[in-house]
């Protein structure tokens, strides 16, 4: 049996984005702790080889902090006798490679599929064979240089590539694009694949993004990690291990009613955050929320305030225990009272005093007579018409001179 744990895309000394210097320095140690996680794990299944997918750096400038950090784990997984097949990707080709490792690390540093082989303790083979970007604008479709499976020793191929033709990620660049018939048609056993920050299988087939290691900004979401391979006389086991120390989440929540009070409105926005965050399986301080809050409410006025924001996001974030907090508005709209609106509406005006004294209009009402509806009795008064559905009538006012269409 042969064991591989898939991972990509961690982004070492990627410029993290937050407003709070604080999430920035936690995200970057979220990244080392998800990759030493991703090491201890290979060292405690005793795993074959780590497979990393490309872009294990986010640029040519490597800092010395990560390069020590990684030739500490590389060495740890040398000693085991693990090893680690990296395929650099769009992000970090090979003209960006300045750092060299141990022997255990095997680097796919040309633009033709190189093949490692290695051997399990009953000397059985298992090929690996990869390809690496040679500069960051890779067009061409160097899957389809990958050779054929042609007998019973398993295949693992390694690429950071786009797949064209599924619907993946539409902000990632195309860089090596390929098709999924051009991976089928190699027939290997499994496809580890980087370069979409989530993780995706491609229908039933062991063809996998494994997605990043630790979500890089507020649109990864959720549980990242890596996929532990079991390859063994023809069958494979796939298992996501989750790695992740910080998690992003989105929320979305309806704050539709009048407040008596800004402390009123902050207490039920606080107790409606919590009952949310049970859904999660994490502990709330490693959360990042971007909360999006929608409805009609008499708060429109104290949310269009950024100081007002601004306070909301800390003090929440720091009595509910969250990393981190933003806020953001979703078709919020005002509550409006039909006096208001008549104040500043003459035609309402005009229209309420008829509904509230329809014989006043002698016209209306002889319009009224000649009109034939479907639901009313031919002999109906047109004044009880209006008192019957006046409630209806309301909405329908109210919705048509707020432009509420819903």
């Amino acid at each position: 049996m042969f064991k591989f744990l898939h991972i990509a895309d961690v982004h070492f000394d990627a410029p993290l984005m937050s407003k709070d210097t604080n999430v920035r320095s936690d995200l970057k140690a979220s990244q080392k702790d998800a990759f030493r996680k991703a090491v201890d794990f290979c060292i405690k299944e005793e795993i074959d080889g780590l497979l990393i997918a490309g872009d294990l750096f986010d640029n040519e400038r490597i800092s010395l902090n990560t390069e020590k950090f990684l030739w500490e784990n590389f060495e740890k997984l040398r000693e085991k006798n693990i090893h680690v097949f990296y395929t650099p990707g769009n992000h970090d080709p090979v003209i960006y490679m300045k750092s060299k490792f141990g022997d255990n690390v095997h680097i796919f540093d040309r633009d033709v599929p190189t093949e490692y082989i290695i051997k399990d303790k009953h000397d059985k083979v298992c090929r690996i064979i990869g390809v690496g970007h040679i500069n960051d604008n890779e067009k061409r479709n160097l899957i389809r240089k990958f050779p054929k499976k042609m007998d019973d020793r398993p295949i693992v191929g390694i690429a950071h590539t786009m797949v064209e033709n599924v619907e993946v990620d539409e902000t990632k660049g195309k860089y090596m694009p390929t098709s999924l018939e051009d991976l089928l048609d190699k027939k290997y056993d499994y496809w580890a694949l980087g370069h979409i920050h989530s993780r995706m299988q491609f229908k039933d087939y062991p063809i996998f993004y494994s997605g990043n290691i630790q979500g890089l900004n507020i649109n990864e979401t959720g549980l990242k990690g890596g996929n532990f391979i079991k390859v063994d006389n023809g069958l494979i086991e796939i298992e996501f291990i989750p790695l992740n120390t910080v998690f992003f989440e989105h929320m979305t929540i309806d704050i539709t009613g009048e407040y008596g009070s800004e402390y009123d409105f902050y207490n039920i926005l606080k107790g409606l955050i919590a009952e949310e965050l049970l859904a999660f399986n994490y502990n709330s301080s490693n959360l990042i929320i971007r909360l999006f809050i929608t409805g009609q409410t008499n708060m429109v006025k104290y949310l269009n305030s950024v100081e007002s924001i601004e306070y909301l996001e800390e003090e929440l974030a720091q009595d509910l225990d969250i990393k981190s907090l933003e806020i953001k508005k979703y078709q919020l709209k005002n509550v409006k009272k039909l006096e208001d609106l008549i104040q500043d509406n003459k035609v309402l005006e005009e229209v309420m005093m008829i509904m509230n004294n329809p014989n006043g209009d002698k016209k209306m009402m002889k319009n009224m007579k000649h009109i034939k509806y479907q639901i009313f009795d031919n002999e109906e008064n047109p004044e009880s018409i209006i008192n019957q559905h006046k409630e209806e009538l309301m909405e329908l006012m109210m919705a048509y001179f707020t432009g509420d269409e819903s």
